[in-house]
């Protein structure tokens, strides 16, 4: 890995914590690629949730 940023919207935290859970190295991408999460050595949320306005009060 040369520390190169990787950013997708295509999973989230609990996506990346199941595979974990069940040893899967490889996440599937939608276009066809895949990412090993063996070279994952940090992992940002592109988004944690979605909130409307009227929720924040």
């Amino acid at each position: 890995m040369n520390g190169q940023t990787y950013k997708t919207p295509e999973f989230t935290v609990d996506d990346i914590y199941d595979a974990l859970q069940q040893n899967k190295r490889w996440l599937d991408q939608e276009n066809g690629g895949a990412i090993n999460l063996g070279y994952v050595v940090r992992y940002s949320p592109y988004k944690f949730y979605e909130v409307s306005r009227n929720d924040r009060a």
